[in-house]
């Protein structure tokens, strides 16, 4: 959509334009009323701040994953929340509000796989394995056995297609069901992304405790929009938890539709429900 507004000697794009952009798309919209309520110039500034920090949380997902890895993140991290995204594990799309955006083919599994990844090689820096290379049945063994738990909550049939995937040793290295916490929301065809803060839980059916770390794999859009709500105080998510994305490239083809889509949909839970606070919620780690 915008990719000529890109400078090619910073690789940064032009906020202003991508700002005017969401806001021709918002105020063809149903939230039009909403939009020219709260006013256009408080509306652009809080979009225009989103859009600088999804082009941070792209930056960083430029970045191999091996280089985003910490020691803290070795030592600390307790799980590997992945938000489900458009698609499953068996299905390129699905029936969902991306279904006609051909540039978000099979990002639920690429997100899964991702953040599976990750969380064998924090097991096997945890067993003193070196981080890739082969090992031994019984080194792998050690290794998810030190991992994090991946947490993940979709639809129903996201969760059956993960479910399946998991029970075929489809996962990297195997990881097993017993490494994973799948979430079942019983929201039905209402499950969004609202549904996946506010049902969020850890294997003991509670929240997570303040000082733990999560690390959260999702595309940089989405995941922003997710830490506005994780942030607004009604959605019951706790201070204190230390949260460290890992953001999904986005498809060069997404570049830069799915950003204003998602800051129109940020719109929308900031200024009409009222579930994304003005602030995303603080982060672990120097993204911004």
């Amino acid at each position: 959509m915008v990719e000529k507004d890109i400078d090619a000697k910073t690789d940064e794009p032009n906020f202003d334009r991508l700002t005017e952009l969401a806001w021709q798309m918002g105020t063809s919209q149903p939230q039009e009323d909403m939009l020219w309520q709260v006013g256009e110039n408080e509306a652009k500034h809080f979009a225009f701040k989103a859009f600088k920090r999804i082009h941070l949380l792209e930056q960083e997902a430029r970045k191999p994953l091996l280089e985003r890895i910490t020691p803290t993140d070795i030592k600390d991290t307790r799980w590997a929340w992945n938000l489900s995204a458009p698609g499953t594990f068996f299905l390129p799309i699905k029936d969902d509000r991306y279904a006609g955006f051909p540039y978000t083919r099979w990002w639920d599994a690429k997100q899964i796989k991702y953040a599976a990844g990750f969380a064998i090689i924090v097991g096997r820096q945890r067993a003193g394995f070196p981080a890739v290379g082969k090992l031994s049945e019984d080194q792998l063994s050690e290794s998810i056995n030190k991992a994090p738990i991946l947490i993940y909550n979709g639809r129903d049939d996201e969760n059956r297609d993960l479910e399946r995937a998991i029970n075929e040793g489809r996962l990297p290295y195997g990881f097993p069901i017993q490494k994973v916490h799948i979430i079942n929301t019983k929201l039905g065809k209402k499950f969004n992304s609202l549904g996946q803060v506010q049902n969020l839980t850890v294997p003991s059916g509670e929240k997570p405790s303040e000082g733990e770390l999560m690390a959260l794999f999702a595309r940089p859009a989405q995941i922003l929009r997710v830490l506005h709500k994780l942030n607004e105080e009604k959605n019951r998510f706790p201070k204190g938890v230390r949260l460290k994305p890992f953001p999904v490239r986005t498809s060069r083809g997404g570049l830069y539709d799915h950003w204003i889509r998602e800051v129109c949909g940020l719109w929308y839970y900031r200024y009409s429900s009222g579930d994304a606070a003005e602030e995303p919620y603080p982060i672990h780690g120097n993204i911004f």
